[in-house]
Formats: C-alpha cells, structure tokens, sequence
C-alpha cells in the first residue's frame, strides 16, 4: 500500500469524526477509536510498551501506556488504529485456546522487513490521522502566510494538534513544508 493510499484511509475515517466545535484542529483521537468500536483503555503496560491491540474474538480494543505523555499516547492510540485499520491486526494474529491475542508495539527491535513495513505503514496512518493535510496546510497558512516555518511555529503547530513537536516536524517535512 502506498503513502498515499494511507492518508487516503486516514482521511475517509475523518470525515465520520468532525473537528470539535471549538475550532480547533485537534483531532479527537479517542472519539475516532469509538466510532470504530474500540474501547481504549490507559494501564501500565511494562517497560518499553506505548500501546497495544488486543483481539478476542471480533472484538478488539487499545491499550495505551497510562505513564506517557499525552501526545505520546494519542499517537500510540493513532498507530493502533492504523494497524487496526489497515487489516495488520488480522495477520498477526494468534488462537491459543480463546484466550485474548495481543499485538505488541514496543520498541521495534525486528529486522523483518514486513514487520518493519508493517509499524511505517501504521507511524504514516497515525501521522495522517492526527496531522491531516488539509488542516496542517491551513494552519501554516494562519501561522506564516507565505513566507518560511519558523521553529515557535512548529512549536505552535504541535501544540494546536496536540502532537510531539518531533511527530509534527517529520509530517511537515512529508508536506514538504520545512
């Protein structure tokens, strides 16, 4: 699947999930979890973990790293729902006597290529979902006009979407925009 077929799926979920009244282009990641049926729940997961996808069944849910930051945990709720959307949840998927299967994303250690094609395609989903085209462009429009990014715009930019400053540089370097 291409970039672009990504931010094509991201964007289609959007549109079921409106931007709050507020204004704001924050994207209300839990909401868009719920509008899929998947409950997210915050819990210590151990070292290392930000979020995982639990399946048991049909039914599936989130858990994130009740001790990280909140713009760490709702880009771990974002990648989740990336795997989950993208079908990545499917194909990881082991049956040992009923019992819930989980798929973990850690620190990613793997040389396997698909793994690894597997968690991009998933950081990309998350990226599209919190970030949207659309909404960065014209944010940086009210921010700079025409003219160059500067560093307290980035900062500006991550704080109005409530991601990392370092998710936000790499999605405007992706829009080609730094």
């Amino acid at each position: 699947m291409t970039w672009s077929e990504i931010e094509r799926r991201a964007s289609e979920l959007l549109v079921r999930v409106p931007v709050p009244p507020t204004g704001s282009p924050e994207v209300p990641v839990e909401a868009v979890a719920r509008q899929l049926g998947l409950p997210v729940m915050k819990v210590d997961l151990g070292e290392d973990v930000s979020g995982i996808l639990v399946n048991e069944g049909e039914r599936s849910y989130i858990a994130v790293q009740q001790s990280e930051h909140v713009h760490r945990r709702r880009f771990s709720m974002a990648h989740e729902i990336g795997h989950y959307c993208l079908g990545h949840h499917q194909d990881e998927a082991v049956h040992v006597d009923q019992a819930p299967t989980i798929t973990y994303r850690a620190v990613n250690r793997s040389t396997d290529p698909v793994s690894k094609r597997k968690e991009s395609a998933a950081n990309h989903f998350a990226a599209c979902l919190l970030m949207p085209r659309d909404r960065v462009l014209d944010e940086v429009r009210k921010l700079a006009g025409t003219g160059p990014l500067t560093d307290m715009d980035v900062e500006e930019l991550a704080r109005r979407f409530k991601v990392s400053q370092v998710a936000m540089t790499y999605r405007l370097q992706f829009l080609r925009k730094l």
